[in-house]
């Protein structure tokens, strides 16, 4: 059981950031909650695709991990992949601001029988201890969050020294924001409103916000789309690039006994900063399944 942060202004304060997030409609998705579990919803279509898309990739880059590892999903929404993991075996914490989208993921969590609860709170102030979890999941939010080196840092508290988090994106730039606000936004492949790219992050700042909380980078991976197919189906396909407007990282946390130097396993600590260590690395071995220590301070 993971241990809630005591924090009597939580839920204010998570009011507050769902109507000012500035750029970004953070509204939107709960204005659709009821479409969550739709697989006809055409305001979801796209990202359950990129969502399988990652899916894959993590369970490429830590499969092995993830049954019985306590994975967080922040800014998990319906829970499209919070379910996905606890599937996979993961115990899972959902968090997010949209009430209307937690309690869509509760529903289906129920109707599963599933191993995943949902929690309101702002990514960037997680109601849950330190070093509480072995996975920490941020697919395609990092792009919706003024500060995102908040919700990092804040990552970087919940994990367990060696525990991973994963995170997906855009780039900064004008290709990049030509081709998700003008082209897809503006084509309907993704709802309009749903993306500003002046909070798009360049992956070498989205390392080095990493590498400030312990979080040394372990892959890279860029993305781009996949024309034909997201042409015929009408819904966004990605595909793995060496060139890309989008991005994936796998950032691991330096264990405590030996941070900067080599993990308990004897193996590097993790890859320098910056887009040349876009290669793998050797996987670590899954942290022992401790008791979380309460946070009880904001």
């Amino acid at each position: 059981m993971v241990a809630e942060r005591s924090d009597g202004a939580r839920r204010p304060a998570a009011k507050r950031a769902l109507r000012r997030a500035p750029g970004v409609d953070p509204g939107l998705y709960d204005e659709h909650a009821a479409e969550w579990w739709d697989e006809g919803s055409r305001f979801f279509r796209s990202l359950r695709s990129v969502h399988r898309f990652h899916l894959a990739l993590l369970r490429e880059e830590l499969g092995e991990r993830i049954p019985g590892a306590l994975a967080l999903d922040l800014g998990c929404g319906g829970g499209l992949f919070a379910l996905a993991l606890a599937e996979l075996g993961a115990r899972v914490i959902g968090v997010d601001l949209a009430p209307r989208g937690l309690a869509a993921g509760r529903a289906e969590a129920a109707r599963r029988g599933a191993d995943c609860r949902f929690l309101r709170g702002d990514v960037r102030r997680l109601p849950l201890a330190d070093r509480s979890a072995d996975l920490v999941l941020l697919p395609d939010v990092i792009e919706h969050v003024p500060a995102p080196e908040r919700a990092i840092a804040e990552a970087g508290r919940v994990l367990r020294p060696g525990g991973v988090l994963f995170a997906s994106t855009f780039d900064r730039g004008l290709l990049p924001g030509f081709l998700v606000v003008r082209l897809a936004e503006g084509l309907g492949l993704v709802p309009r409103g749903t993306h500003d790219p002046r909070l798009f992050v360049r992956p070498a700042e989205l390392v080095a916000m990493g590498a400030r909380t312990g979080l040394l980078l372990q892959r890279l991976q860029r993305e781009s789309l996949a024309l034909w197919p997201t042409l015929l189906s009408w819904t966004v396909r990605l595909r793995r690039a060496t060139r890309g407007f989008g991005y994936s990282v796998f950032l691991r946390k330096e264990r405590a006994a030996s941070a900067g130097t080599r993990d308990a396993s004897g193996g590097p600590a993790g890859r320098p900063v910056g887009e040349a260590a876009a290669g793998r690395s050797s996987r670590p071995r899954a942290p022992a399944a401790t008791a979380p220590t309460p946070r009880t301070g904001p």
